[in-house]
């Protein structure tokens, strides 16, 4: 039986002794350590839906938000280096940190809040639609449900097939379309005038 990719020697910065990766494994792997991330994630998503852009700026409900926000993303940076000294960057074999799709995801939604949080006295709209990527943190509890994880990839296999579907159904509101533009031809335009309606047909009726 081959050793867990953790384990492992040659997949590392650090070597398999170091004291610094051999901690960051350990808090990676304690038991309570998703179940931590995922509250962050729960008090997060609970955050996000009390903002209000009609809110006071200065007022006491947006420092406290924006305070709130600090911590979270320190926790989510926090995690996000653990896991890079556990499992390497990108080459560090198979399993490295950016290997896995989900945590390409966890690591765009961290670097998109440390990017917003330090930019928060720029009005720009660009700047703006980078902190609104706040909104995938809930998309984190994903990759930490395997469930989640199938159902997500099921959903994306069949988007080809919804695809043909649409095209198909679109080809017949099309022609059910066609027909309906010339089976009435006007005949639901209503004009307001002297004339009565029974003698007005259509459009052209009424202009003239």
């Amino acid at each position: 039986m081959k050793k867990s990719s953790i384990t492992g020697n040659s997949l590392f910065i650090f070597k398999k002794r170091n004291k610094l990766r051999r901690k960051a494994k350990d808090l990676v792997t304690m038991k309570h350590f998703d179940n931590i991330i995922l509250l962050f994630i729960v008090l997060s998503t609970i955050l996000l839906t009390l903002e209000n852009p009609l809110d006071n700026p200065n007022g006491l409900k947006q420092f406290l938000l924006f305070y709130f926000d600090i911590i979270i993303t320190i926790v989510f940076t926090f995690e996000c280096v653990l896991k890079i000294l556990v499992y390497g960057l990108i080459f560090n074999g198979k399993f490295s940190y950016l290997r896995n799709s989900w945590n390409i995801i966890d690591f765009l939604i961290v670097v998109c809040a440390i990017v917003s949080l330090s930019i928060t006295d720029i009005n720009l709209g660009f700047f703006k639609a980078i902190r609104m990527i706040r909104v995938l943190r809930p998309l984190k509890v994903i990759s930490r449900n395997q469930g989640l994880k199938v159902a997500v990839l099921s959903l994306l296999n069949s988007i080809p097939g919804i695809l043909n579907v649409m095209i198909v159904s679109l080809l017949f509101f099309l022609l059910f379309g066609i027909l309906g533009t010339n089976f009435f031809k006007g005949k639901f335009f209503v004009c307001k005038g002297f004339l009565k309606i029974a003698e007005i047909d259509h459009k052209w009726t009424c202009l003239n």
